[in-house]
């Protein structure tokens, strides 16, 4: 008998309409998920329903307003376009879910079934993220296993695993700033999402790597598999040797973000330069790829210290260098630089 298999693309989700009543039941679904804020069900609850929706549904809706097209809200309109094209390219269903708002993973699934005659053998499940985290990847995952199981149906799940250093996807992410680096330029910035620091720690399977140790992200470990901050990492160093400049060119400064004022690096490649530079705007931050801390008053004092941080002395990055953290800037521009530090490579 034939193998009947399905695919189901799986994105974040969106509020039916950009109304304050469709926003706030969208933004309840999605800050009530145990793995998005992970605290106890009671003050979750309290927090959300309480304080979050009565305050932030009105704002969120007029934030909606703004990028609202007229053929509907923009991530269902390219997730679907997406899906089409996908589907030229298969001979088997494709389908969206969102893992909150609709279309629902549940409605995806059922819509699977539908086109396969009532019988799915096989569910391949893509989240439409690069990266694992608890409150993207990781929640989707089990929300599709919990409707599996609801559903009662015998169908096998196959999940797409983390995509951050897949060639095609750098490709992609090259392609669509190629134009961008043919002009001059001084400065690169990459910014992702920001995570707090518990939930690297929770995604660790084993429970004792990720930031357990100084140099995590430098040392190979079966936690890298489940760990943001290490995978936006190398989505960003494999997209810089992608365009890397040609010897004797100008290297551009090339900087990571990651934003909600978790963890971020920026890193100057300039010659002559006999020390990394870092600038803190906030104290006592964790910092990727430097896989450090910084002392709790560097905010307001200078201070030096070994960091160990591996390198390709050929690359002009040397290994347990000494950081300088710098005082933040005035109050008026401390806002563009919450969670970011700079440094600068030999």
């Amino acid at each position: 008998m034939e193998t009947k298999r399905g695919i189901l693309l799986v994105n974040l989700g969106s509020p039916n309409s950009p109304t304050e009543a469709d926003l706030r039941e969208y933004l309840d679904e999605f800050l009530m998920d145990e793995r998005v804020l992970d605290i106890p069900y009671w003050l979750r609850k309290l927090i959300v329903r309480g304080i979050v929706l009565p305050i932030r549904s009105k704002k969120s809706a007029h934030a909606y307003e703004q990028i609202w097209w007229p053929e509907g809200s923009p991530l269902l309109v390219l997730s679907e376009r997406l899906q089409q094209a996908i589907q030229t390219r298969v001979d088997m269903p494709v389908e969206i879910g969102m893992r909150y708002g609709e279309p629902s993973i549940r409605r995806g699934i059922l819509r699977l079934l539908e086109r396969s005659d009532g019988r799915l053998d096989e569910l391949r499940l893509v989240p439409l993220y690069p990266h694992y985290a608890m409150a993207t990847f990781e929640t989707v995952v089990v929300e599709a296993r919990r409707v599996l199981a609801d559903l009662g149906h015998p169908i096998r799940l196959t999940v797409l695993p983390p995509f951050y250093d897949h060639p095609d996807y750098i490709e992609a992410l090259y392609d669509s700033i190629r134009p961008y680096l043919q002009s001059p330029f001084d400065y690169v910035l990459f910014s992702y999402h920001g995570v707090p620091e518990r939930h690297l720690r929770k995604s660790d399977p084993t429970g004792q790597h990720c930031l357990r140790r100084l140099d995590c992200c430098q040392n190979a470990s079966p936690a890298h598999r489940t760990c943001y901050r290490y995978q936006v990492m190398r989505t960003t160093e494999a997209l810089a040797q992608k365009g890397r400049p040609a010897r004797g060119q100008v290297r551009p400064v090339i900087s990571v973000s990651l934003r909600s004022g978790y963890v971020a690096a920026a890193v100057h490649r300039r010659r002559n330069c006999s020390s990394r530079e870092i600038w803190c705007a906030e104290s006592d931050r964790f910092m990727p790829g430097l896989c450090g801390r910084l002392p709790r008053d560097a905010g307001r004092n200078r201070h030096t210290w070994q960091g160990g941080v591996s390198g390709e002395r050929g690359r002009g990055i040397h290994a347990h260098s000494l950081f300088e953290c710098k005082p933040p800037l005035d109050r008026s521009a401390r806002w563009m630089a919450a969670g970011r530090y700079e440094v600068q490579f030999q």
